[in-house]
């Protein structure tokens, strides 16, 4: 809520600057009040908005939402908070997922199945692409590529 928060004064601010330029050297005249800001707090719309004002006023705010999720996006991956996040993120993972992400190394999972064959149980082995953990830091989903089937005998059976 806070960045959002901050997405919208830094908006607000693009559009104060933008006003003092026009006080001091006027580019073009517009028959409306482009500042969305300035009809939200006031509670009235501009008068004789177009089509094209409309799409730009959206087109602005679509283009800050992408702006901040960029920077949310490089601000989340800066040591200082991967440092902190990632513990809470991967448990007991972490040092397999910082061996792949450094590069060189592959996570290999075996995934045995509920389901069974001629007294043997259905697994797969795979590159691991995506997992997920519950919170007991179970196995709760595994995405894995590059599969091959193969059969794991019950014990007890000949």
């Amino acid at each position: 809520m806070a960045l959002a928060l901050g997405a919208h004064v830094l908006g607000a601010d693009i559009f104060a600057l933008n006003e003092l330029i026009a006080t001091w050297k006027p580019l073009i005249t517009l028959s409306y009040e482009p500042n969305p800001y300035k009809a939200l707090l006031s509670g009235h719309a501009s008068q004789g908005l177009s089509s094209l004002a409309i799409e730009l006023e959206l087109l602005f705010f679509l283009g800050l939402a992408i702006a901040m999720g960029w920077l949310c996006e490089k601000v989340a991956r800066v040591s200082p908070i991967t440092a902190r996040a990632d513990p809470l993120r991967f448990g007991w993972l972490l040092p397999i997922v910082q061996k792949v992400e450094a590069g060189g190394h592959v996570a290999v999972g075996y995934v045995r199945t509920t389901s069974g064959h001629d007294g043997a149980w259905i697994a797969y082995e795979g590159s691991v692409r995506r997992l997920t953990l519950d919170e007991d830091d179970g196995v709760r989903m595994v995405v894995l590529e590059q599969v091959e089937l193969f059969e794991v005998p019950e014990l007890g059976a000949d």
